[in-house]
């Protein structure tokens, strides 16, 4: 969806969707838009929409790039932003705000197509909506793990992603103490960022509303990797509410599910999103002060709004 999608009637919302999902209105401004997105689809899927893209990079800003990547990334993007901004000056004096979002380009594309054009769009110029620097980081990640072609950049940019694939080996090491597939480490033991993003995936469903994803993180052990991962099934706010039990963890509400398969699972909501956190292959109820424990990391990680 695009700011173009929104009715005309909703043209002076739109131009104000961008500080208000970041915050940056005034308080006058903030009531008179949240009270228009409150009544129109089109804007609450916009704004839906920009939460949950800028809590899925805040997830991928997380993790370590290497530095000389992320300066080659950003100077490759500041490039595009302003050639962009050159032609628009010339076409128009106000260049388009567009809200990107991933969506599938065709029937039967791969899982990554529809994410794939969404950086490239980004990747053009279209920033507005999305911070550069964080969509450096998620280009770092996408190519690190193999699940897009970097070929498929705009010129600068691919070529920073291809002359350094080699270099984007995952960091941490398997030793003689990592122990693949054990229980997991009591909930006294967990220490801060014990989750190491290894892969996401977009939702391919044109058909949906809105866009859905999901994270998946390998659990560390004192730094070591153990075999066991958790997936963050992400979706904006508005969908069906859970049928668990609710329990208070440190002031906040969780509430505890098992899956269909018996995987338990852990839902919360923050910064305009609905999360699932599930253990995979998890089938012990001692499993559940972890998962509860690793919920409250990511709820209140650095940059992340409750």
């Amino acid at each position: 969806m695009s700011l173009e999608d929104i009715r005309s009637e909703c043209s002076e919302t739109a131009a104000l969707l961008q500080p208000y999902v970041d915050g940056e209105l005034e308080t006058p401004d903030a009531e008179r838009v949240s009270e228009h997105v409150t009544a129109c689809r089109a804007c609450r899927a916009a704004v839906a929409e920009q939460h949950w893209v800028r809590a899925t990079l805040r997830a991928l800003e997380r993790e370590q790039a290497p530095t000389a990547l992320r300066g080659s990334i950003l100077a490759a993007l500041d490039e595009v932003e302003l050639e962009h901004s050159d032609v628009s000056s010339v076409g128009s004096a106000v260049a388009p705000l567009v809200v990107s979002r991933p969506r599938a380009a065709r029937p039967r594309a791969s899982m990554w197509s529809s994410a794939w054009s969404t950086l490239a769009d980004i990747s053009r110029g279209a920033m507005v909506m999305v911070p550069a620097g964080a969509v450096a980081v998620g280009l770092f990640f996408v190519a690190r793990d193999g699940m897009m072609p970097v070929s498929g950049v705009p010129g600068e940019l691919g070529a920073a992603l291809m002359t350094t694939e080699q270099s984007l080996a995952p960091s941490t090491t398997t030793t003689d103490r990592t122990r693949p597939g054990e229980s997991l480490p009591p909930a006294t033991t967990i220490g801060r960022g014990q989750l190491q993003l290894v892969g996401a995936q977009v939702s391919d469903d044109a058909s949906r509303a809105s866009a859905h994803a999901k994270l998946r993180y390998e659990i560390l052990r004192d730094g070591l990797r153990t075999g066991r991962h958790v997936v963050d099934h992400q979706s904006p706010l508005g969908g069906p509410a859970p049928a668990g039990h609710p329990v208070d963890f440190r002031g906040r509400r969780f509430v505890i599910e098992t899956t269909p398969i018996g995987e338990p699972a852990i839902y919360f909501e923050s910064a305009g999103l609905s999360h699932s956190f599930v253990l995979e292959g998890g089938d012990h109820d001692d499993d559940i002060p972890v998962l509860l424990e690793l919920a409250e990391q990511q709820l209140f990680a650095p940059g992340v709004t409750p």
